[in-house]
Order: structure tokens, then C-alpha cells, then sequence
């Protein structure tokens, strides 16, 4: 929106859709189940069975649940729930079911962010590092390094995709472009 390239009323439209989904998200969190006679024979209604006290997130990760009519049923139970669109539902559904996965992508693309700015030293050894293939000791002994991972005279980097660098068996070396 702020650069134009979205219109203003659609943009609205998406920013209010996606708070709707991230307040649906939190509430699912949020909502305990407690399994009394009550729960327990309207959670039979919906096919699922309840024996412990849990959330409402927790209910959507089951494959087996039709997840309109489980936030048609909570949403009698908490009215915040209500007015949710079928999609709305469906995109709080993938993300209460990705929840786990996402979050643990999330923390490795942090470890892997900060293993980038470790230096490594200009006079490391190569040779004799133990797990490293005799071809990638001879492809980087005598190249400079700016950082872990990263060859000065290479686009290659072993997070962020590219081309490896090829040995040359003539040279002994790295190949480049």
C-alpha cells in the first residue's frame, strides 16, 4: 500500500483478513476444553473423541476433524470465534496444523543467519580438517574468505543456494566463471 502498488481498499481488505486469521489463531490457543459430559458428547457429535483437558489449536492438528464444523462449534462456545469466513478458517486451520514446523524452521533460519557472520581465519588449515572431502580442502586452500561459507572469488554459499565450486583436477583447484 505504502508504495502503491497495492489499492488502498484492498489493501485494508488483505491487512483486516490476515488480523481476523491471527486473532482466530490466538483465541484457539487460548480456548480450554475441559472433557465434562457435556464436551465429551457434543465433541462425539463432531466424530472426535475427548478424554483430557485441551485447546482448541490442539483439536484442529487432528487430521480426521472437519475443521468448519469444529470452529462452528467453538464459536458457540466463544463468540470471538464467530463471523470467521470458510477461508478464514481454512488459513487458521493450516496454521494452527503447521504451528510446530513453522516455528522450528523459523529458529533454524536464525542459527543459520548468525553462523554467517562467524569470520573464519584467513590461515585456517584445510588439509587437515576432519569431515572435509580432500576436493573442498584443495578448492579452498589459498582462496580468501569474508565470511563462513563464502568464497570472495565464488557467488556459491552453502545456505543461500548457487553453483558449488568445481574442481579442476588439472590445476588442483577451484574453477571460476
Amino acid at each position: 500500500m505504502a508504495l502503491g502498488l497495492v489499492e488502498p481498499r484492498w489493501g485494508r481488505r488483505f491487512m483486516e483478513r490476515e488480523a481476523r486469521i491471527g486473532r482466530a489463531v490466538e483465541i484457539a490457543h487460548a480456548v480450554r476444553l475441559q472433557p465434562d459430559r457435556e464436551t465429551i458428547r457434543e465433541a462425539a457429535e463432531l466424530g472426535m473423541t475427548l478424554s483430557e483437558e485441551t485447546t482448541l489449536a490442539r483439536l484442529c492438528r487432528r487430521p480426521e476433524i472437519d475443521s468448519a464444523r469444529l470452529f462452528a462449534w467453538a464459536a458457540s462456545r466463544d463468540p470471538r470465534l464467530d463471523g470467521l469466513a470458510a477461508d478464514e478458517i481454512e488459513r487458521t486451520t493450516i496454521a494452527l496444523r503447521y504451528d510446530g514446523l513453522l516455528e522450528r524452521e523459523r529458529e533454524t533460519a536464525t542459527r543459520l543467519a548468525r553462523s554467517d557472520e562467524v569470520a573464519i581465519p584467513e590461515t585456517l588449515a584445510y588439509a587437515g580438517l576432519p569431515g572435509l572431502s580432500s576436493r573442498w580442502s584443495k578448492s579452498w586452500s589459498g582462496t580468501t574468505r569474508a565470511r563462513s561459507g563464502r568464497r570472495a572469488d565464488s557467488r556459491y554459499h552453502p545456505h543461500r543456494g548457487g553453483d558449488p565450486p568445481r574442481a579442476d583436477p588439472r590445476k588442483g583447484g577451484c574453477v571460476s566463471d
